[in-house]
């Protein structure tokens, strides 16, 4: 057949030369015209499923970037591949039942130990996947990129949003990290005793203070025989504040708390905040738990003293969440001039 086409091919070449195409079409033979068609036909049913698969894939690509819109405002996909996670054992499957993700650093394909560029004729940063798994009812989106900013960044934005995102294993040890610098709660609390020489109403104005870094509108408390020293509001609600420096082995018993609620209910109010450098008995902390109030002691005393821009308790991730300047701490100087 090719070379009966070729050989036809240069008969076709000499005797067409004033012919008009349409004309040449009378002198193919047969077999030729039928081998023309066929391919004809071929190309425009390949061309048609490219065209049909293009659609089908765009039309998909399009349905799954509006889900993610709708149900985490996502609106910029331009720097993230977007697919549905597979079943069990494909690449994308996770079974961790939340939303989560994972960075994978970039590296050098002949690195040394400290991770810089070992000095090769050949050698280039390997990109590997960040994705982040997202949960929208029964259906789970992956959203991938190679570089680890853009992913940062993106769940940074969804967590300022309200969703509630697993933190990486780079997070978790940033977290463990974190951990491990602190004091022990006994040696911190004391340090808050010493810092205040023991001094009552120096203790008391230290917690004025800490509040009001929090957000705490503060007023001195009507004259009272409980102790309470301030009030602020809270939802449209007077909450009264109890400050009680004490020896860090004195135990707040259940009368103490008692009369804490005493105090708050004859000046008008449901709720109270009792901030102690002591410890509280177990049926002290039963009763205030389930008579509105709010203890402030041992850990969460140190953080409302160590803190020097507070954090609301609903975005508690800023203190460990992973931020572009811990990727520089995670990367060799001559990766980062491959990044930022």
């Amino acid at each position: 057949m090719i070379n009966n086409f070729i050989s036809f091919a240069e008969r076709l070449q000499l005797l067409t030369a004033n012919i008009t195409p349409i004309a040449i079409l009378s002198i193919i033979p047969a077999n030729i015209f039928q081998y023309l068609l066929f391919l004809l036909i071929m190309f425009f049913l390949i061309l048609l499923a490219a065209i049909v698969c293009s659609v089908i894939s765009s039309a998909q690509k399009w349905s799954k970037e509006k889900a993610l819109k709708k149900a985490f405002g996502i609106s910029d996909f331009s720097k993230f591949k977007v697919r549905k996670m597979g079943r069990f054992g494909s690449k994308y499957y996770r079974d961790s039942g939340s939303n989560c993700f994972e960075i994978r650093l970039p590296h050098w394909k002949f690195a040394n130990e400290d991770g810089s560029r070992q000095n090769r004729k050949v050698n280039k940063v390997i990109w590997e996947e960040c994705s982040l798994w997202l949960h929208d009812r029964h259906k789970v989106y992956v959203l991938s990129t190679t570089n680890p900013c853009d992913i940062i960044f993106l769940v940074h934005t969804l967590r300022e949003q309200g969703v509630d995102i697993a933190p990486c294993s780079q997070e978790l040890e940033k977290q463990e990290r974190m951990d491990e610098g602190k004091k022990g709660i006994d040696e911190a609390v004391k340090d808050v005793i010493e810092s205040v020489q023991g001094n009552e109403k120096q203790f008391i104005e230290l917690c004025r203070y800490r509040l009001t870094l929090r957000g705490c509108a503060l007023s001195d408390a009507p004259g009272n025989n409980y102790g309470l020293n301030f009030f602020y509001q809270k939802n449209a609600q007077p909450v009264m504040v109890k400050c009680c420096l004490a020896p860090r082995d004195y135990i707040v018993g259940i009368e103490e708390m008692k009369g804490v609620k005493t105090g708050t209910e004859e000046l008008f109010a449901e709720s109270c905040l009792f901030i102690t450098t002591g410890h509280l008995s177990v049926a002290a902390a039963g009763f205030a738990m389930t008579n509105g109030i709010e203890i402030i002691s041992d850990g969460r005393l140190i953080e409302m003293m160590e803190e020097d821009r507070p954090v609301p308790a609903d975005k508690m991730y800023l203190r460990w969440e992973l931020t572009n300047d811990d990727l520089k701490s995670l990367l060799s100087e001559d990766l980062l001039s491959q990044i930022f």
